[in-house]
């Protein structure tokens, strides 16, 4: 069995004074060097650790000190500007950030849906039916990890209105659409703020991961909710124009973005201080975000705009936009890893940092594998 220690020996040793960390890839050793001029300032006040970001700090507490509770100045519900950039957010509708660059702030819109959202009980009940019900088919999210308290809020009003669609109750549906109409209409509206406009300038710019995993929860909401959607031979559902367009959009930024590539992938999670347990689970999340994707453009036809809805030139197979070729990188972990809860960080530090095991021969990936043996391996 592998060790922690034995996997992250490698040629490539850091020659700062004191330290004794090494690599197996140069580029890493790069990455590692920098954090040496960045004064670690964050440490946890349940144990001895010291990190460089509050981010992860606060990522450690959620998963090691599950009893504790972290306590911060900083808010912890961000717009999406903020959110995406990582600077600091006062929480306001509009927050400061905003009304200073004269953008509009997402927490003013998301102020609308919360008028009429359940309390507090409520919202943490449709969290659970979610994970419950979508989550098994659909895995996405990282359930051990997901603190609704602190999420985004697009994030977290996208995941209560699928949990209250899977309750099955017409009321509950009928809430949840309505949500879903300001949902969409806001993620689109604002899409000049995460939607890649051109590869060259978007690739090094941070991924808003829980906007792209609202986005396509909206998207799969959209099919569902389309209890009469064409279905032709092939069992693919066609889709209306603006489930479309955001459909399109999503898959193109992606794409920009390099997202589906694995040294990408890494590249945006991989830090000296950052724990291998996020690491592994930010890996898990695009891996599994991307999948989910590719399903979704699998069996949908897409509608183009301008163009008769019942034409047959009006719909395209959604699969064009993305294929299993786009995919550089290996299948995601087992799923009975990806559940665990208490026990991950003990396991992926015994068992070694899994993410470097199959991904870094591009063999392994999956664009060099067959559609059949890729598709049987990830049936969702």
């Amino acid at each position: 069995m592998k060790t922690a220690a034995s996997v992250n020996e490698g040629p490539f040793r850091c020659p700062q004074r004191g330290c004794s960390r090494s690599y197996r890839r140069k580029e890493h050793l790069t990455r590692h060097s920098a954090s040496h001029s960045q004064a670690p300032a964050c440490e946890c006040p349940f144990c001895d650790k010291v990190f460089s970001r509050t981010d992860i700090l606060r990522q450690h507490v959620r998963a090691l000190h599950k009893d504790k509770k972290l306590e911060s100045s900083r808010t912890v519900i961000a717009c999406s500007h903020c959110r995406s950039r990582k600077t600091r957010c006062n929480g306001r509708a509009p927050c400061e950030a905003c009304s200073r660059r004269g953008l509009q702030c997402s927490l003013s819109h998301l102020s609308l849906s919360r008028q009429g959202n359940p309390k507090n009980a409520e919202t943490l009940g449709y969290v659970e039916i979610y994970f419950e019900k979508f989550h098994p088919v659909w895995p996405l999210l990282h359930r051990a990890t997901f603190e609704p308290s602190q999420e985004p809020p697009i994030l977290l009003q996208s995941v209560v209105m699928m949990g209250m669609w899977m309750t099955g109750d017409e009321k509950m549906q009928c809430h949840a659409v309505k949500l879903h109409d300001k949902l969409s209409s806001l993620v689109y509206e604002q899409r000049d703020k995460w939607a890649a406009i051109s590869s060259e300038s978007e690739v090094q710019s941070p991924w808003p991961m829980a906007t792209y995993q609202a986005t396509l929860i909206q998207i799969i909401f959209a099919s569902l909710k389309d209890a009469h959607s064409q279905v032709d031979i092939q069992l693919a559902r066609t889709i209306s124009t603006s489930c479309s367009r955001l459909l399109t959009t999503l898959t193109e930024t992606c794409l920009r973005k390099n997202m589906f590539f694995y040294p990408e992938i890494l590249a945006q999670f991989c830090g000296d201080s950052v724990p291998d347990v996020f690491i592994w689970v930010g890996i898990e999340e695009v891996k599994r975000f991307a999948l989910a994707l590719y399903e979704v453009c699998r069996t949908c036809h897409i509608q183009r705009e301008n163009s008769p809805r019942n034409s047959p030139r009006s719909a395209n197979r959604g699969r064009s936009l993305l294929t299993l070729a786009d995919l550089q990188f290996a299948l995601p972990d087992s799923d009975e890893l990806w559940h665990a809860t208490s026990d991950l960080a003990a396991r992926l530090a015994e068992d070694g940092p899994l993410y470097y095991d199959n991904n870094d021969a591009a063999a392994n990936w999956i664009s060099q594998s067959s559609e059949t043996v890729a598709e049987a391996r990830y049936d969702i």
